[in-house]
Formats: structure tokens, sequence, C-alpha cells
């Protein structure tokens, strides 16, 4: 069976909510497409940490932008095109934390 890989296009976290949303591109065999995925803190962590890995001259966690969005709120975006690699495998997410796309 073919192992899907993301291939991270921009992470973002809202400071009011808390709310992670990971926008990747989604492969597997001949099929790629677009797809949004809410995070858990778990899930950004393990997606921090293989991002760290491929990526060993970098520090994954200080490539986050803080924008101002409102008086009490920051939102913290990442960059896919900041990093030289951005493909991860999705094995690399355990089992107990499945992953929702989010759907429009």
């Amino acid at each position: 069976m073919a192992t899907s890989i993301l291939n991270i296009k921009e992470i973002t976290l809202l400071t009011s909510t808390n709310e992670i949303t990971l926008i990747a591109y989604m492969q597997r065999d001949n099929l790629s497409y677009e797809t949004a995925i809410g995070l858990s803190s778990t899930q950004l962590n393990l997606i921090i940490n293989q991002l760290q890995k491929i990526n060993p001259d970098f520090e994954v966690a200080d490539l986050f932008m803080e924008e101002q969005v409102d008086y009490q709120t920051s939102m913290y975006s990442l960059l896919g095109k900041k990093l030289e690699n951005t493909m991860i495998p999705m094995d690399c997410f355990d089992v107990n934390y499945e992953l929702k796309q989010i759907r429009a």
C-alpha cells in the first residue's frame, strides 16, 4: 500500500481559539490535491519535529511569523517556501491522533 505524503504549504495558529490549520498538498500515487487539516497541538509538534529532522540547517520554530489580528489575538504562520524540504509522510502521525480534513 502506498504511503501518503504531505507537502506543506502553510501552518497557521490563531491564539484566541488555539485553532491550528495545516494547508498542504496531499500526494498519494498519482493523485495530488490541496487540503486544509485541523490539527491539535500534539500533531503540530509532530509536524514541527518532522520538519526539523528534514531541514537541519533551519530552526523551524523560529520561522513562524506573528501577525496581530486584533488587540487580543495574534496569528502565527509558517510558510512552507521558507524551508528547503516540506514533504513529510502521513505515517509519522500516531493512529491515536486522527487528522480531520476541513471541507467546504
